[in-house]
């Protein structure tokens, strides 16, 4: 059938396009279509929309006519507008395909048609970690007490989760694999582990029993009534708020103080924050002085420690902290020399200029508009100096030069002037061939070819019977059986390139460096055993009954293979020998990858050192970085050490038998004198060191306490004045408690720090915090595992891994003191 339009007849399956005026194919709800007149042809009123026949207004397509939803037991294909049967009870659509819903353990597509809570994992509906299949349904699967929950596994019989294993909780015990409730009885009544001790009690060696210092009292451990600190006691009576009796007085430890009549370790405050004396300790080098800490004079707060400004060479970073010498000051974060000035031996000096093509190696300026390059005035690129000024030209012969980058194109640096190697063209460019490399693309009679090759079909390729190595030709030389081969050569005589040396095939052996049949010996792998009548393969030697691998080689599936020896890498100032690499910038010397010199350690690099050195005494904390060991001693493991022959005496290490040791602890030894004076606070009488009148000795603390405002070796009119107060050194005023009358003020001196009006120690102050003492008793006592010196306490140090005191000294009431100390106490 034809179908005529204006003049035009279409077949049948077309009909005519006003558009290209021409007979287009005709198209259903759902085909593809360019036009509308398409779809309409056969069904009025459909579109061509989104390439898709289809009914308007998304309308849905029944068969026979456009409805806005599709009839019973249909569903709509969103992609072409068509209605379609739909999917049965029990199956999903995935993609216009119905697909049958799968429970547990049952094969699968997509995780949707997984039911009972499992998903689709390698082609089957799998129920999550911890849970299991019951009836079709994932369910937790359940773990008795000591038991894993690791998968989130339920915990029954009263237990819960933790730390991936179902436990009992706090104050249950397990019994008949049911967490239950233990029985509770008094004190001083038999426990076990189904029975549980109450009344405050605890069950030791089956017995309920109170803490000591408790007593029962209905039924309850109770304490008897307590002392407050700083009150008088006696040997039954509890002493109140940490406190212990010494000497018929409740005691704070040592280190700690009474506040609100409980003792506590004194607060550690910041430079510049609010202080109370006798009750915190400034930290960071600062004293408490009029309520405030306050650093020393001359030094400022710097990330919360007092410390000196340091001086910075010009062209170094500066900040608050730092001092710009040799003239220079600090602009944008760089110590700078001012206008006019230059760094000449490190300060700044008035600067001298120098025109183009004149030196600068005294570091003159350069002028008119050249830059130092090599100790020479240079004029940019393409410029040449006419007169004192660079200007452009286009005569580079004139330029002087260092590198080709400061010549024009094409020309070369060759003895300090540029020089074109090409054609110099009149307008004076300069032409010159074009390089090209091994591989490349290249035009023959244009470019050249380096390493040796030549261009040939358009490539830079090497010439017949040489091989590209390192981007150069080279001849493959020949190399005989047993010697080592790569790339660059061809085994000779039969034999082949295995792991970097030329081996025999099987059933042959090296004769005179040739590969020779052999009949009547039998062959070995490497690892086997070997005779005369006997063939080792795979490179191998024998070697006294057995096929072996050379130096250097290990056996791998029956060859010898190259075992390459992997250097390993060193952190500075940490052991190193030949098989090492020191990193962060250090070099192997002596066994240690250590800095260059001026350098430390920081992060395991090595860095410029600009701190201000910190100086600590024999037994202090130190680090080689920042801090200088005094008295003699050295820095090792981070703590400052006397040399093997002398030991620390007075904060200086000095040999055994040398007489300038001090009395310590308030102890006779020998007898004193002008040789061998007392410690602060005590005198010489009778050659023996004893308390200044109006003192007493208190071992407590092992010092001399004044009793009394007065002291004897001052006139009665002076006043004492304690730590952190203002002070004037004069007959008039004089600091007790180990203070120093120094800028008008009582200070500690260093290594000490002002607690309850006295100067105590930083090592006496801290090693007695309950919760450290605890660990370092447990962890670091004398006879304890150790790996460096800090780990030891007590005066002890680590030898051989063990917490040992070192040699000439003795072990005494638990500590380590020199040999020759006693344990006499100062007459009284």
């Amino acid at each position: 059938l034809l179908m005529a339009h204006a003049g035009i007849s279409c077949s049948l399956g077309q009909t005519y396009s006003g558009v290209l005026n021409r007979c287009v194919p005709t198209a259903q709800p759902g085909d593809r279509c360019q036009y509308s007149s398409q779809c309409h042809a056969l069904f009025p009123g459909t579109v061509c929309d989104r390439s898709i026949c289809r009914c308007p207004n998304d309308f849905y397509w029944t068969g026979t006519h456009c409805t806005d939803s599709c009839p019973d037991g249909y569903q709509p294909n969103p992609k072409t507008g068509v209605c379609k049967p739909g999917c049965r009870e029990g199956q999903i659509d995935y993609e216009g395909e119905c697909l049958n819903q799968m429970s547990p353990d049952h094969p699968c597509i997509i995780s949707a048609q997984c039911t009972g809570g499992s998903s689709c994992t390698d082609g089957r509906c799998q129920c999550p970690p911890g849970k299991s299949s019951i009836q079709g349904v994932c369910t937790r699967a359940k773990s008795r007490p000591g038991g894993s929950c690791e998968h989130g596994e339920e915990c029954t019989d009263g237990s819960y989760c933790l730390k991936n294993r179902c436990v009992c909780p706090k104050g249950f015990v397990l019994h008949n694999q049911r967490c239950t409730t233990p029985l509770l009885v008094p004190p001083e009544s038999a426990c076990g582990p189904d029975v549980a001790c109450g009344g405050g009690s605890f069950c030791v060696n089956n017995i309920c029993t109170c803490p000591n210092g408790h007593i029962v009292i209905n039924q309850q451990c109770q304490l008897p009534d307590a002392v407050p600190p700083g009150s008088r006691c006696t040997e039954t009576d509890h002493c109140s708020g940490g406190s212990f009796c010494l000497y018929g007085i409740c005691r704070c430890p040592t280190g700690m103080v009474t506040v609100n009549q409980r003792c506590q370790i004194p607060i550690e405050v910041m430079p510049g924050q609010t202080c109370r004396v006798g009750i915190d300790i400034c930290i960071g080098r600062s004293y408490c002085v009029e309520g405030t800490c306050r650093c020393p004079e001359g030094m400022a707060v710097e990330r919360g420690v007092c410390r000196s400004p340091s001086i910075v060479l010009p062209g170094f970073k500066c900040d608050s902290m730092t001092h710009c010498g040799g003239g220079s000051v600090c602009v944008d974060g760089v110590c700078t020399c001012p206008k006019g000035m230059t760094v000449i031996n490190q300060r700044c000096e008035m600067a001298k200029t120098a025109p183009p093509n004149y030196s600068c190696r005294n570091q003159e300026i350069c002028t008119g508009g050249s830059s130092c390059v090599a100790g020479v005035c240079i004029c940019p690129r393409g410029q040449i100096p006419v007169g004192d000024i660079c200007k452009g030209s286009t005569d580079q012969s004139k330029q002087r030069c260092v590198t080709d980058d400061q010549c024009a194109k094409g020309f070369s640096c060759v003895s300090s002037r540029c020089v074109c190697a090409g054609m110099l063209l009149p307008n004076g460019v300069c032409k010159t061939s074009r390089l090209a490399s091994l591989g490349s693309k290249c035009v023959a009679g244009l470019d050249v070819c380096t390493g040796g090759s030549s261009c040939i079909g358009g490539t830079c390729t090497c010439p017949s019977g040489t091989i590209a190595i390192d981007g150069r030709c080279r001849i493959r030389k020949r190399v005989l059986p047993g010697d080592p081969c790569d790339e660059a050569t061809f085994c000779g005589h039969d034999s082949k390139c295995i792991d970097g040396r030329c081996v025999c095939l099987d059933g042959f052996e090296i004769v005179n460096r040739q590969c020779r049949k052999t009949d009547k010996k039998k062959s070995a792998l490497p690892g086997e055993r070997c005779d005369r009548n006997t063939v080792c393969t795979g490179g191998a030697l024998c070697e006294q009954g057995k096929c072996t691998c050379r130096a250097g080689f290990e056996a791998h599936g029956g060859i010898c293979k190259w075992k390459p020896v992997q250097p390993s890498t060193v952190s500075p100032g940490f052991s190193c020998d030949a098989n090492s690499i020191c990193t962060g910038g250090s070099t192997c010397i002596g066994g240690i990858c250590q800095c260059p010199t001026g350098e430390s350690v920081e992060g395991y690099r090595c860095v410029t050192r600009i701190s201000v050195a910190i100086s600590s005494p024999p037994g202090s904390y130190c680090r080689p970085d920042i801090g200088v060991c005094t008295g003699g001693s050295y820095c090792r493991n981070n703590v400052c050490v006397c040399p093997q022959e002398k030991i620390p005496i007075a904060n200086q290490c000095v040999r055994p038998k040398e007489q300038i040791a001090l009395p310590v602890l308030g102890m006779k030894t020998q007898q004193c004198g002008k040789e061998l004076p007392c410690r602060t606070g005590m005198i010489c009488v009778d050659g023996m060191c004893r308390c200044k009148p109006g003192s007493t000795f208190d071992p407590a603390t092992a010092t001399c306490i004044f009793s009394s405002t007065q002291n004897s070796d001052y006139p009665r009119s002076s006043q004492p004045v304690t730590p952190g107060k203002s002070c004037i050194s004069s007959k008039f005023q004089y600091c007790v408690g180990g203070a120093i009358c120094e800028n008008g003020y009582c200070l500690c001196p260093q290594g000490t720090v002002h607690v309850s009006d006295q100067c105590q120690s930083l090592q006496s102050l801290f090693s007695n915090n309950n919760a450290q003492r605890e660990k370092r008793e447990v962890l670091y006592k004398l006879g304890a595992q150790c790996a460096a010196n800090i780990h030891c306490n007590r005066g002890a140090i680590c030898l051989r891994g063990i917490c040992t005191c070192p040699q000439h000294w003795k072990f005494v009431d638990n500590y380590c003191v020199p040999s020759i100390y006693t344990s006499t106490q100062p007459m009284m």
